[in-house]
């Protein structure tokens, strides 16, 4: 019985023995092939630019900071910020309601305020002053060796129109007598030639020559 007793407890010492062996062994496995890694990266370290090497110096330490870091927890202003917003009634203007619920009366203000302002531009044109018009003619007072080819040299105009009413002047010859002080007003046509000719006589009055449709000139009566 003390044979049986004593090689049971041998072979469990053994056994015990055995199992710290294995793990001893298994340790110094690890920690040689950790021993390993370690001499490849300082083999490949030292291999390295020194530029690169300060660089990995500088971004592994935050990088490892950055993965420590815990992550931010929503708070409960974001929470709000986020939230939907009760929809809450406006009040309208009885009046500007009761405008756009009627399309017609709308239609009916936009008509009224269109003719409102044609009818004011309407009366706006028509109280204006001639203004235009006599903007358009141009007077000249003949002076002490002036003649109208002289004048309508300066003026460039065509001698060839003041030919043609030469030839109609008519009654009193106020072209053919022409003096000093007295006063001529003519107008242009849209290409610059002359159109209408006015030219004061001695007697107060006024001789107009007018162009005719054919390019001919005719004085009126």
């Amino acid at each position: 019985m003390k044979l049986t007793a004593i090689r049971a407890l041998w072979d469990k010492l053994r056994a015990k023995g055995g199992d710290k062996l294995t793990a001893v062994l298994e340790q110094t496995a690890t920690l040689s092939r950790h021993s390993a890694i370690l001499m490849r990266i300082q083999h490949a370290w030292r291999h390295l630019p020194r530029v690169h090497r300060r660089l990995l110096m500088v971004l592994v330490p935050a990088v490892v900071v950055l993965a420590l870091l815990p992550s931010p927890t929503p708070t409960e202003s974001s929470s709000e910020t986020f939230a939907p917003q009760a929809r809450q009634p406006v009040a309208l203007n009885p009046e500007v309601s009761r405008s756009l619920s009627s399309p017609q009366a709308s239609s009916s203000k936009t008509s009224s305020s269109v003719k409102a302002s044609s009818s004011v531009a309407a009366s706006a044109t028509s109280k204006e002053p001639s203004t235009s018009e006599e903007s358009a003619w141009t007077r000249h007072q003949i002076e002490s060796g002036d003649t109208l080819a002289k004048v309508f040299r300066r003026y460039d105009l065509a001698l060839t129109d003041l030919y043609s009413i030469a030839n109609i002047e008519g009654e009193g010859k106020p072209i053919s007598r022409i003096q000093p002080g007295q006063w001529i007003r003519f107008k242009r046509t849209s290409s610059g030639a002359l159109d209408i000719l006015q030219i004061e006589t001695d007697k107060g009055q006024s001789a107009l020559y007018f162009r005719l449709s054919d390019g001919s000139f005719a004085r009126q009566r």
